[in-house]
């Protein structure tokens, strides 16, 4: 026989079904009271190492006593007892499970009951309290925290932080030093491009920064009569 219980449950009365071992077709042994020649209940949690004795009492059908043991119906549940479970071994300490063994008496198939102990009471009707898990990464704080990143800590090369970083400062502060450095001398049509400020001197065309003014690149330059104009940088 299984059973499932809270943790805790107090004053159990658990009903047995005791086979008489004599009988052929599998009726149940009548007759049995707690003091019975050689009848004897132990039981053991989970995680226990020796079984503990039950002491078995005298009891009233239907009413709870530790250890308390009866007959139901010997006339209409032949062979069907109660036994009342000592609270202490469906308490928390028993960690998750228990079994409950009645045997020894003539005639008597030995009894085995099996409780299975939870934390929740599936009888309350009331569904658990759960803890809110604070760990949870949503979607909108991984979209914070990538806007909300400083772009002077990007400075790997080839990776995308420090692609945008450099857009950034294109576009708002000019050639910066690092963008400089990652540039390179482009070509003279890229250069100027990039700088928007660029000024002609007799044959020196000088590319300026935006952020300070200063030169990015000089080129020499000479005039050429079939040259096209610059129209575009790709």
């Amino acid at each position: 026989m299984k059973l499932k219980l809270k943790e805790g449950t107090t004053s159990k009365l658990a009903r047995i079904f005791v086979q008489d071992s004599s009988s052929t077709t599998g009726a149940g042994l009548t007759g049995l009271v707690y003091n019975s020649g050689s009848l004897t209940a132990y039981w053991i949690a989970e995680g226990d190492a020796t079984a503990t004795a039950i002491t078995l009492a005298t009891m009233t059908a239907g009413t709870w006593a530790s250890g308390g043991f009866d007959e139901v119906d010997a006339t209409n549940l032949p062979g069907v007892y109660e036994i009342g479970l000592p609270n202490v071994c469906v308490d928390a300490t028993s960690e998750g499970s228990v079994v409950v063994m009645l045997k020894g008496a003539t005639n008597m198939a030995p009894v085995l009951l099996e409780i299975e102990l939870d934390a929740i009471d599936y009888r309350a009707g009331v569904v658990p309290t759960t803890t809110a898990n604070t760990d949870m990464v949503t979607v909108g704080a991984v979209a914070d925290a990538v806007l909300d990143e400083a772009m002077s800590g990007h400075t790997t090369a080839g990776s995308l932080g420090l692609f945008l970083n450099d857009q950034y400062d294109l576009a708002v502060t000019g050639i910066t030093t690092g963008v400089e450095t990652r540039a390179g001398k482009h070509s003279v049509a890229g250069t100027v491009m990039m700088s928007t400020n660029a000024t002609l001197s007799g044959g020196t065309l000088t590319a300026k920064k935006v952020s300070d003014d200063s030169t990015f690149a000089t080129f020499a330059v000479s005039t050429d009569a079939a040259a096209n104009n610059i129209t575009g940088m790709s």
